[in-house]
């Protein structure tokens, strides 16, 4: 189900991106609350903010249902650790992240957020004044075509297991979903085939499982173990046939790109050869799909930066 779970498989589609990793270093962080690990629950933490500046989304929102949630019981030393380490420090990281990216950059990354920008204004600032000031807007902003169409898709294949919850409180792990691909009008954050599905669908999948596990103890009491063994793998089996429609749909065109070499191979071969005659001493503007074959121009722009 994993393997199949289209967001997950074909988020690297574009190119290997740093929020691969949030994939496994989620399902750690995960795993270390449940076991009430303190020092490596630490480490795993900081691991996990270290891809980037916005993946404290990510580990606050697993904070927070650890914190609330009724499921795993926690110690009041592991309720104190959550606090500092999935809380507060998050917090702080990003308000430095902040400050760093100001200093030396360009900043934070807002251009992704400008359908909540006025005429005038700018900076992170503003775009979280306009969110929380216009509670209509921003909740419209949700039920574009393209994103009622990812939400469908993504639920889908989960068999809508994750919608299925038994304490209000794992719904918080939906967050990320909402901020990062959600709120954005960035179109390519309701896109399975780029890298900002890995971290809210990985925490949808333990959405799915921790509904299983209710959906278990609930056919458990009305039925015998085969029974409702027998109606967990029915949904399980459900999820894995819609995972790989789904998939297939996205993946049956993979091998396009070398189905074009071989169909027209001297067309691109002539491309490659033009390409090495353009003289190395000059400053040279090319459309990214030739900033490759030119990679050892000293002096070389990509057209669309």
């Amino acid at each position: 189900w994993f393997f199949l779970t289209p967001a997950l498989t074909t988020s690297g589609s574009y190119h290997l991106h740093e929020n691969c990793f949030l994939v496994p270093l989620l399902l750690w962080l995960i795993y270390a609350n449940i076991s009430q690990w303190k020092w490596r629950l630490g480490l795993i933490t900081l691991l996990a903010l270290m891809i980037k500046e916005d993946a404290f989304i990510y580990v606050v929102s697993i904070g927070l249902y650890f914190l609330l949630q009724k499921r795993f019981v926690q110690t009041k030393t592991s309720t104190f650790t959550i606090v500092i380490t999935q809380l507060i420090a998050p917090v702080i990281y990003f308000g430095l992240c902040l400050i760093i990216l100001s200093r030396f950059g360009e900043g934070a990354m807002v251009s992704r957020f400008d359908n909540f920008l006025l005429e005038g204004q700018e900076g992170l600032s503003k775009v979280l004044e306009n969110i929380f000031l216009n509670p209509t807007y921003t909740f419209a902003s949700f039920f574009t075509q393209a994103k009622l169409k990812y939400v469908f898709i993504l639920f889908l294949t989960q068999a809508f297991l994750p919608l299925l919850q038994k304490e209000w409180a794992n719904y918080l792990l939906l967050i990320p979903l909402f901020v990062i691909n959600l709120l954005s009008d960035w179109i390519y954050q309701v896109d399975f085939g780029f890298q900002y599905s890995y971290g809210s669908n990985i925490l949808s999948l333990f959405l799915s499982i921790l509904s299983l596990e209710a959906l278990w103890q609930y056919y458990q009491s009305k039925d015998n173990l085969i029974i409702a063994s027998k109606r967990i793998l029915s949904w399980i089996g459900i999820a894995c046939v819609l995972s790989a429609g789904v998939l297939y749909a996205h993946i049956n065109n993979w091998n396009q790109n070398m189905r074009s070499y071989f169909n027209d191979s001297k067309r691109f071969d002539d491309i490659h050869y033009t390409l090495s005659t353009i003289a190395r001493d000059k400053s040279v503007l090319a459309f990214h799909s030739y900033t490759v074959a030119l990679r050892s121009v000293p002096e070389l722009y990509d057209i669309f930066y």
